[in-house]
């Protein structure tokens, strides 16, 4: 895997502006989940640790495979129990970087679809638990349900909690004192994720498409690629407004993620 100076995403948040974030972050990252969508797969460990920045800082690669698994399974994939297989790959894209982006995650995908998934993998929940969507943590909750709860919309859930973590520089469901369990119970019946005010019209309806609880109401990869946001041009007196109302904010003290003190699961 090429090395990326750069660190993980994380490093990166502090001081993002909303039109920084959908720049540097958002945008090459859904170029790199449409490529991977289209091939058939899921991410399923989508997380600001999981994409590297380059050591020129002005790309970011979306990065650890180890947990993705082809979209379609048949009805019955969740019927044994073969041990785990797990591949490690790179997408890249961002400044100068799309060129390279369809050719490295085809690749990956390819190299992927070869690899005789385990059904045991695939049938069961995996991923960093504050990034996992509710109908994931839902059907954990309930011990059943896994194999059609897990997809491509739950990379959709976690791109935007990544990108209102961003912009707000606290995780949406994480106050300074929690309980790992309750976190992950407000994650899954969450009705609605409140968002700031002072976003702009067009990245408040993004998130809010994003972060849609049911997973047949929330919006596609492509579908946010094509969202009004992701073209839209900021005066010089809305970037200001944006940075007056504090976005973006301090650096991150330590990481959501690392917080919980277990980064991958599976029941």
């Amino acid at each position: 895997m090429e090395y990326a100076s750069g660190g993980d995403l994380r490093k990166h948040f502090a001081g993002l502006t909303e039109c920084r974030i959908r720049d540097f972050f958002i945008m090459p990252v859904l170029q790199a989940l449409n490529v991977l969508h289209n091939k058939g797969f899921s991410h399923r460990d989508l997380k600001p640790e999981n994409c590297l920045v380059s050591g020129s800082g002005d790309q970011v690669k979306l990065a650890d495979f180890g947990l993705a698994q082809p979209t379609h399974m048949p009805e019955d994939a969740c019927a044994g129990t073969d041990s785990d297989s797990s591949q490690t790959a790179c997408c890249s894209a961002g400044s100068g970087g799309a060129r390279s982006l369809d050719s490295d995650c085809s690749s990956m995908a390819s190299s992927m679809g070869g690899m005789g998934y385990s059904r045991a993998a695939i049938c069961t929940a995996g991923g960093t638990p504050l990034y996992a969507a509710p109908e994931v943590l839902k059907a954990m909750f309930r011990n059943h349900g896994m194999q059609s709860a897990v997809g491509p919309k739950n990379d959709v859930w976690a791109l935007g909690v990544m990108a209102l973590e961003a912009v707000t520089g606290c995780h949406p469901f994480s106050p300074d004192h929690y309980h790992y369990e309750n976190v992950l119970y407000s994650i899954a019946h969450c009705q609605k994720v409140n968002l700031p005010p002072s976003l702009s019209p067009e990245f408040t309806d993004f998130l809010e498409q994003a972060l849609h609880r049911e997973p047949s109401q929330r919006a596609s990869i492509a579908e946010l690629l094509a969202h009004p946001w992701m073209s839209k041009t900021y005066s010089e007196e809305e970037l200001e407004r944006l940075r007056s109302a504090g976005h973006g904010p301090v650096a991150l003290a330590g990481g959501a993620g690392a917080d919980l003190g277990f980064d991958c699961w599976e029941y």
